[in-house]
Formats: C-alpha cells, structure tokens, sequence
C-alpha cells in the first residue's frame, strides 16, 4: 500500500510535535512493509527529494501570497501524481490539508485530515470555515483525544466518521539510560530536584508561568541552587525567549533556572531522565509528544485543565492538575512534588505503566487498519 502523507514541516529543520511524531509514523510505517512518502516544504540548504528509514521525502519550495498558494498547490498535485498514492493523509490542517483533499478528489483516492490541536482548539472564526470545508471533503477525520473528537464533531455534519488515534512514542529510546552519568555530564548534583519545562517559548506553553511559579516556590521552600537543592531546566527556543530572560534578571535567578535552548531530538531522551518533574501548563494541546517523553522516563508530570491535558493526565495518578494560568496553585503543587518524594515516585511509576499502551508499533498497526478501511 502507497501512503502519502503531507505535512507543514519534518525533521531535522522543524522539530515541533507533528513533525517530531509525522517522522516516527513514517518510520514504523515503512518497517512494516508500506511505501511511504512524506510531502513537506523546503528548507534552506535541504534536498527536493530524499530517501531516509526506508520511506521517501518530497520537499516544495514554500511561495508567499496568492501566486506562491496557486504554485504550491500545482506542485503539490504534479508530486501526487506522480506517487499516485492509495491513500492521502494530512497531517494537521494548515494549507496542505484543503490542497490535498480537494487533490485525492480528482486523484480519486480516499483522504484523511488529522488535525493535531491549535489549528481547531485556536482557529479563527475564518480560518473555522475552511477547517470545516476541509474536514467535511476528507474521507475520515483521526483525533488524538477524545477531547479533539468532541471539537471537531461541532464542526462537521453528524454522521461523519471521525476516529480516535493517539500520539505514539518510541519506548526504547528512554530507556537504559545512566541517569547518574547523564546528570554528572549536565553539571547536575546527585540531591538536586529538577524542575523540567520542554517546549516552545511562547504563550501556548506558558513558559512565563513556570517561571512565576517557580520564584514563588523557591521563596516558599529556599534553595542552594547550584550546590544541591532545586533548579529549573527550559529547554526549547521561540518569540518569548528574551521576555523570560528579563524576568530570571528581574527575579536574580540566573543561577538556579537555566535555559538550555534547543536541542536536538536525540538528545530530548537524557534531559528527561536526568529531571524529577515535567512542568508544562500548557493550553489548546491536542495531545503533546513532550508528555508522553516524560512518561517514558517516569516523570511525573505538572499540567493545566485546559485542553485534552486532563485526559491524559489524572490528577493524583500519573501527575498534578492545576487551574490554566493559576500561578499560585503551580507553585504550591511544586512545593507538594518536592517535599513528598513518594508522591512523585509513585506518579512516575504510574506514567511508565501507562507509556505501554502508546508505543509506535502498536499505534501504526491501528493506523494500518485504517488504511485498508479506506482503501476498501
């Protein structure tokens, strides 16, 4: 079976959450026997095609305004013809999603839209229309949650078929890891607490709450900083970037919050197992890959109500729940982590059982059957 799947970025130049789990389907899927292509846009310095784990990339050169629109949908429909796939699949719902549905229209093929959180949960009131156009064409409509599913039902017509499929990780990569020896390499004392935070620098994150939160526990609880205690690792890039800076200067915090940047995929495995907690307080989340990272090193993990967060996260179970942009509650649910060990073993412990059930071989095995619905 020859799969086309479409997507905003891929892997190594954009390494958000749809890319990062678009190039771990497009692994499996390849392994198990189906020819995969992915269609991406270009990047500087990145070849138009390439072979990679056994599937094929075919990158078009990104255009801006009306004219760039009608030259990428006709270079997308000239690449799709080519492949002549059985399947389209799209992943998200940003300009690849309508091109490629209304393409396996006249390609007479079945088409399938995945839209992945932020472009439905903060979709404009335009931008709605054509996310509703576009997912009333497709075939089939997947979610990650069931949270998603109830979204995307207000959005098409009642009997539709929209499927539930989670996010998937690579189990393996966690695991035997040193976690001493990764922490000595970090510069990490063997009685820190580390907070963790892994995701973009921008306001869906709530990066600046974590911060906020953390000056309040440390004020609540002390610190040695540096020489053992608590510290509180930031690791991705984005537009708030400087803001936050700002603010550690502000609170004199530069010795106990560091912020790495960004890292490579492979290196997301070590700095999650050298860490004790996960503090994303994220909001509009379809279902982020950094959670289940953190499960798969046995993190217990700090997060909103917003979203599909509670879904995945129960409170108590295999994390902490807390009211979105609720600062003071963050903080107090930090201080509860840190001063009950237990507590957090417990939910780290919770969270390796539950990483079973999102292995990438049993989710593409799903994904498989549902290929062969469609195709049917």
């Amino acid at each position: 079976m020859k799969i086309a799947i479409l997507v905003k970025g891929f892997p190594p130049s954009t390494l958000a959450g749809t890319e990062v789990a678009t190039e771990h389907m497009a692994r499996n899927l390849a392994q198990k026997g189906l020819d995969v292509h992915i269609v991406t846009v270009r990047h500087l310095e990145e070849a138009l095609t390439e072979e990679r784990d056994g599937y094929e990339i075919h990158r078009i050169v990104e255009s801006t305004g009306l004219l760039g629109r009608i030259r990428y949908y006709f270079t997308l429909r000239s690449i799709l013809n080519e492949i002549r796939p059985d399947v389209i699949h799209c992943q998200g719902l940003y300009i690849e999603a309508p091109f490629g549905v209304k393409i396996a229209k006249k390609l007479n093929v079945p088409s399938i839209t995945f839209p992945r959180g932020s472009d439905v949960l903060e979709a404009s009131s335009t931008n709605r229309r054509v996310l509703s156009w576009t997912m009333k064409n497709a075939d089939l409509v997947l979610t990650q949650t069931e949270y998603m599913k109830s979204s995307v039902e207000k959005m098409v017509p009642s009997d539709f078929r929209i499927l539930v499929l989670p996010n998937g990780i690579d189990i393996e990569r966690f695991q035997g890891i040193d976690r001493k020896g990764v922490r000595n390499s970090y510069g990490i004392k063997e009685n820190e607490f580390i907070f963790l935070f892994v995701g973009r620098l921008v306001d869906k994150k709530c990066p600046m709450d974590v911060i906020e939160a953390y000056n309040i526990f440390t004020k609540t609880v002390g610190t040695m900083g540096g020489a053992g205690g608590v510290r509180l690792f930031m690791v991705g890039e984005g537009e708030n970037e400087q803001e936050l800076k700002r603010k550690i200067n502000e609170y004199e915090m530069q010795e106990t919050i560091s912020m790495i940047g960004k890292l490579d995929n492979d290196a997301i495995p070590d700095v999650m197992v050298s860490s004790d907690m996960l503090v994303l307080p994220s909001y509009a989340e379809g279902f982020p890959m950094t959670f289940l990272e953190a499960m798969a090193s046995g993190l217990p993990i700090i997060t909103s109500d917003d979203g599909a967060n509670p879904e995945i996260i129960e409170d108590g179970i295999n994390g902490l729940i807390i009211p979105l942009h609720d600062v003071q509650t963050l903080s107090q649910r930090m201080t509860e982590c840190y001063n009950d060990k237990s507590l957090n073993e417990r939910m780290g412990q919770n969270n390796l059982k539950k990483v079973t059930d999102y292995t990438w071989d049993s989710i593409s095995d799903r994904l498989i059957e549902i290929y062969c619905l469609l195709v049917k």
